[in-house]
């Protein structure tokens, strides 16, 4: 059996393939490599069974359908043979002491969550703990939901696969929005204790196609991006804490205002916005009682009393501003 398993879902990856698995073969021989090739058009395939033959006894491949990232992981997570888990896209890559330090940190804890560097095109910026601590599930719970608090990904984290497989944890396949964090939730639910490390060994490629500026506005994006509620309707379901309650409450109404924004900036779905701003009205008491910071309590009221207004205060200070 293996120490380490690591899941790399791909898609369309041949142009980054190559930094991210030769990053993990650094991982010596108690690694194992599950790339699931999902469906890719371009030479991901090739790739990846370039690498199975040249590494038999590290990496393996599976191939399917295109079906998305959850799907994918789903498939490694079935396929795996570690004691541990993690998972890496395929278009980032890790530091060679990636492994080292999230299996030091896991060894008397049941989770073990790194910092990482947001790879820009021109510029890298480091996120990371101030310092290494352990913690409560409740606590981790609850800095999962908490702005500037635990990321919601699971790229950062390593994981114990007798957990996972023990509570039939997946990634839910209706999910396209904070899956990661309703994984990691019931996967947080379930540990005695976190350890959160203040070194940053992931590095999360941003493409500039990805930022919420670039998105196009369709019904499809639309229904898409609603599916958070249904991820923040399974974490709610392992909140314990009154702060945790609360926070979840709170963030269903911020993903309101966030989708709301991005409506009102595209210009379109007028229908959708009025709905979406009844909704934040009537759930403002959520957000004013929840611990989140007064900044983002402020910004949500002005969002939701005066939403045009906002909007156009935004567009005119970034004029201004020369942006």
């Amino acid at each position: 059996m293996k120490l380490l398993s690591f899941a790399v879902p791909c898609y369309n990856s041949a142009a980054y393939m190559e930094k991210c698995v030769e990053s993990l073969l650094k991982g010596g021989e108690d690694v194992e490599i599950i790339i699931v090739d999902d469906g890719s058009r371009d030479e991901t395939a090739q790739i990846a069974d370039r690498y199975a033959l040249a590494y038999p006894s590290i990496i393996r491949v599976i191939h399917q359908e295109n079906r998305g990232v959850s799907p994918a992981r789903n498939a490694g997570i079935e396929s795996a043979t570690g004691q541990l888990v993690t998972f890496i896209d395929s278009d980032d890559w890790v530091a060679p002491e990636h492994i080292e330090i999230l299996v030091r940190g896991i060894e008397s804890c049941d989770c073990s969550i790194c910092g990482y560097w947001v790879e820009e095109q021109k510029s890298a910026i480091e996120r990371k703990a101030e310092k290494n601590e352990e913690f409560s599930a409740d606590a981790a719970i609850e800095r999962l939901l908490a702005p500037c608090g635990i990321l919601g990904s699971v790229w950062n984290k390593m994981f114990r696969l007798s957990t996972i497989r023990g509570a039939k944890i997946q990634f839910r396949e209706d999910v396209t929005y904070m899956e990661d964090m309703l994984f990691c939730a019931s996967y947080f639910n379930l540990c005695k204790t976190l350890f959160c490390i203040n070194q940053a060994t992931y590095h999360y490629r941003q493409h500039a196609a990805s930022t919420v500026g670039s998105l196009s506005v369709s019904m499809e994006w639309l229904q898409r991006r609603m599916t958070a509620f249904e991820a923040l309707k399974g974490v709610r379901t392992v909140c314990h804490s009154t702060a945790a309650v609360r926070l979840c409450g709170a963030r269903e109404q911020t993903e309101c205002m966030e989708i709301l924004l991005r409506l009102l900036k595209a210009g379109s779905m007028r229908d959708e916005s009025k709905r979406l701003i009844c909704r934040m009205r009537f759930g403002m008491w959520k957000v004013l009682r929840s611990p989140l910071p007064v900044k983002i309590k402020l910004k949500y009221s002005f969002v939701a009393l005066w939403p045009k207004l906002y909007c156009g205060l935004r567009k005119w200070s970034g004029i201004k501003g020369g942006t």
